[in-house]
């Protein structure tokens, strides 16, 4: 049985079976500033400083429209798991203060993920002091 067009407009979209489909990103949803109109290697490039979610948005967003090779293959290289809840939210200044409250594991995957994403260079100084504390 199909649902009203009225129903669909308020549940959002839904797939065959009716379940409900999570919203396809936006452009405007992916963290990068004119995204369509920047070339493959211009994307690839400031892929770097964009959070997770971003990331995966992004992904979604090549898949269902361009699926450049040179950005599908970048963003799955970044694609990880953050050194904490809500981490890429944070600002540099709470992540250099919850440094001083956490173990040596979290301070070291602080380091690679910084190293790999944002190289801020606060928190990289940070992060190299409570390692070289412990």
């Amino acid at each position: 049985m199909r649902m009203p067009a009225v129903l669909r407009s308020i549940t959002g979209p839904r797939s065959s079976k009716g379940e409900a489909r999570p919203p396809r990103p936006q452009a405007a949803d992916l963290g990068i500033e004119g995204y369509d109109d920047l070339s493959e290697d211009d994307v690839a490039q400031r892929l770097r400083s964009s959070s997770q979610q971003e990331l995966r948005a992004i992904e979604t967003y090549e898949h269902k429209r361009r699926d450049r090779p040179a950005i599908v293959n970048r963003v799955a290289s970044l694609i990880e798991d953050e050194p904490w809840d809500d981490y890429d939210r944070a600002s540099t200044e709470a992540i250099v203060a919850s440094l001083d409250q956490r173990g040596l594991p979290d301070a070291r995957r602080v380091k690679a993920y910084e190293r790999a994403h944002k190289a801020r260079p606060a928190v990289l100084q940070s992060v190299n002091r409570r390692i070289e504390r412990s």
